[in-house]
């Protein structure tokens, strides 16, 4: 379940820039690093400092004016360029080619999540920001991610952000996926409190999510099992 709803509403009323930021009155449910934005002096540029693996240190600036026309995705183009030529004697050609997303040194959830998303602008960005990059963990994944359905993945595989929600009888967490570095809910279930009716239940409900390919769904991505506990993705 890739948990877009919520953080995604975090954004949806602060396109504006920076300057027209701190024009505003924030609300309470405005993202931290935003909050943060506001109360500052905004500036004409935007200084992003990226650290890859404490080998190399690269700095991107951006025009505050023009930040509303550039991009996650030419973001993590630039970072990936500017590794590359930092690294003239090849050392680390394979770990920057798989350099799959960015993240805050500060951990910022909204910021980070924000960063995972294609084609967003990037006027939402604080004044200053240090990044570090987010590797995957193997081969970047095509992107049709049929790999899904060929590959075992576990909880190994995800790196826990923290948790979510929690009920009777399982808890969702909000983790990052280590291969491709995005988002996603991961809602564990225990088997111990599941009687049969509660497993013909949650078989339900993951045939349910497989039928359901609207965009506007919950989808389900993957589901995997330990002895003591059950995961969908």
């Amino acid at each position: 379940m890739n948990k877009k709803s919520t953080l995604s509403s975090w954004f949806s009323k602060k396109r504006s820039s920076s300057r027209s930021i701190t024009r505003k009155q924030e609300s309470p449910s405005s993202p931290t690093f935003l909050k943060n934005a506001a109360e500052q002096k905004s500036e004409n540029t935007i200084q992003i400092e990226i650290n890859f693996k404490n080998k190399f240190l690269t700095k991107v600036s951006i025009d505050r004016n023009k930040a509303a026309e550039l991009t996650t995705d030419w973001l993590l183009y630039k970072v990936k360029q500017n590794f590359k030529v930092a690294d003239n004697r090849g050392q680390f050609t394979t770990e920057i080619s798989r350099i799959v997303a960015l993240k805050t040194t500060s951990k910022s959830i909204a910021l980070d999540y924000w960063l995972t998303l294609p084609g967003k602008d990037l006027s939402v960005m604080p004044d200053k920001v240090q990044l570090k990059t987010v590797i995957s963990n193997r081969d970047i994944p095509s992107e049709d991610n049929l790999d899904n359905k060929t590959r075992k993945y576990g909880l190994e595989d995800f790196e826990i952000c923290g948790l979510l929600g929690q009920g009777a009888f399982a808890k969702v967490y909000l983790a990052r996926k280590k291969d491709d570095g995005k988002f996603y809910a991961i809602k564990q279930i225990q088997k111990r409190n599941l009687d049969q009716k509660g497993k013909e239940g949650l078989l339900e409900e993951k045939n349910n999510l497989l039928r359901m390919k609207n965009s506007r769904t919950i989808q389900l991505y993957l589901a995997f099992q330990t002895v003591k506990k059950e995961f969908i993705v």
